[in-house]
């Protein structure tokens, strides 16, 4: 039987949440509500992506073991693009946009935002602030009804 079956809009954000789930539980969950929510969807993710093969990557890694927080899914999806292809898969879309949030950041938010956020955040040690924006990706997956009248391309468009 169905376990949501809802028709409305619904968002869905999931913040360093995916990662920590073996792939194969991860991706039945999003598949799971892609199946049970046949209105109009959008998906927020934000999730740690190639630390296999950085310096950085490993002491965050090794650091998040040591507190028994093992990354169980950054192998199966350490890139931008497999994250990207993951949510068009299960999701059945095409309307999903990925990215580093370093580059989201220097892309997305006009210089006014960023420099709020600077501002907010007092960064001295831009080099690290680079570094640990370079290991985290933002994924905006959507997914609409042709002739809805709802047009959410522009929130993901690259």
């Amino acid at each position: 039987g169905r376990v949501l079956e809802c028709h409305w809009p619904t968002l869905i954000i999931t913040e360093l949440v995916l990662v920590y789930l073996e792939a194969d539980w991860s991706d039945a969950l999003i598949e799971m509500f892609g199946a049970e929510l046949s209105g109009e969807l959008v998906w927020l993710n934000l999730e740690q992506v190639s630390p296999v093969g950085s310096a950085f990557g490993a002491v965050m890694r090794r650091n998040l073991e040591a507190r028994q927080c093992a990354l169980l899914g950054v192998e199966t999806y350490a890139t931008v693009e497999s994250q990207r292809e993951r949510f068009c898969r299960l999701l059945r879309t095409r309307t999903v946009c990925a990215r580093r949030l370093l580059d989201a950041y220097a892309h997305l938010l006009d210089a006014d935002e960023r420099r709020h956020a600077e501002r907010l955040e007092l960064l001295d040690e831009v080099e690290e602030w680079n570094l640990m924006m370079s290991h985290y990706c933002v994924v905006i997956a959507a997914r609409y009804r042709e002739g809805s009248g709802v047009d959410l391309s522009a929130l993901v468009s690259e």
